[in-house]
């Protein structure tokens, strides 16, 4: 099989929903510039996509940071150099988990320093999910997310780790902390030296990449019927911009939703089964 490659960069303008599926449809992607309002905030969500082979692919979405100068070169040079890591690797050299993380880690920090020293200004969050054989690597910098559902305690289970002041809260709790979107790491900074890395057994469960955009938006009720009802990313993307969740307020006498601003992008994948090793039997 030939390298199969889904990227919104492939939009020059980054405008309009980008989305794609690989693996029949057990990689799904998807990017909107989200709800536009006066501000026509422009599309800094960057979107990526490899398939090597039905048991080696990698999905990343990375987050230019809003008040940066221009988060999309940001994002662009995240998903960018990691994706060049990821087609040139020959798969037997991924089997050394130990020894991905360390080359993942030195190249973030390349972008890290190409981004501070060419574009001052300009930094991203990433979310990346490495999968090769029977595990999957996540790795992240910044607050955007890879969760999945844990049913024996039927909540969410986040896998990666929230780069902001709101590290230590709940999914419901972190959208309305106002302490949510304080970053205290980002990639192009300057001062980027690590990532957070997770490494989990692939046994077909479900996994969500996404944005803030999307996180911020909906509640962990609607995020957690995404795993349970088997969504479609178009549905993730479709609530975080049109943002089903009606809230009530006295004072006001009114019923209003809220509409985000930001870019929304998610990347679902529901990940290959455990595989049964077969036992040799004694002579």
């Amino acid at each position: 099989m030939e390298n199969q490659i889904l990227t919104n960069l492939d939009n020059e303008k980054l405008l309009d929903t980008f989305s794609g599926e690989l693996l029949d449809g057990k990689i799904q992607v998807q990017s909107n510039r989200g709800y536009l309002s006066d501000t026509n905030k422009p599309q800094q969500d960057a979107v990526l996509s490899i398939v090597k082979n039905d048991k080696c692919f990698l999905n990343i979405v990375a987050d230019g940071a809003g008040g940066s100068a221009d988060g999309a070169l940001a994002s662009a040079a995240c998903i960018e150099e990691m994706g060049q890591w990821f087609l040139n690797i020959k798969e037997e050299e991924l089997y050394d988990i130990n020894n991905v993380i360390e080359t993942l880690t030195y190249l973030i920090r390349d972008v890290d320093m190409y981004l501070w020293n060419r574009y001052h200004g300009c930094y991203s969050t990433i979310v990346l999910a490495l999968t090769i054989n029977d595990k999957t690597i996540i790795a992240n910098v910044g607050d955007s997310t890879a969760y999945t559902y844990n049913a024996e305690i039927d909540d969410l289970e986040l896998l990666s780790t929230r780069d902001s002041w709101a590290n230590d809260l709940s999914y419901e709790d972190a959208r309305w902390s106002s302490y949510n979107n304080v970053l205290t790491a980002a990639i192009g900074d300057g001062l980027c030296r690590y990532a957070n890395f997770n490494v989990i057994d692939n046994n077909g469960q479900r996994i969500i990449l996404s944005s803030d955009g999307v996180t911020d938006l909906v509640s962990d009720e609607t995020f957690i019927s995404y795993f349970t009802n088997n969504s479609k990313v178009d549905k993730i993307i479709n609530d975080a911009i049109n943002n089903p969740e009606v809230f009530s307020y006295e004072e006001f006498d009114e019923d209003f939703k809220m509409k985000s601003e930001d870019n929304v992008s998610a990347i679902i994948i529901d990940l290959p089964g455990r595989q049964l090793q077969k036992i040799k039997k004694r002579d």
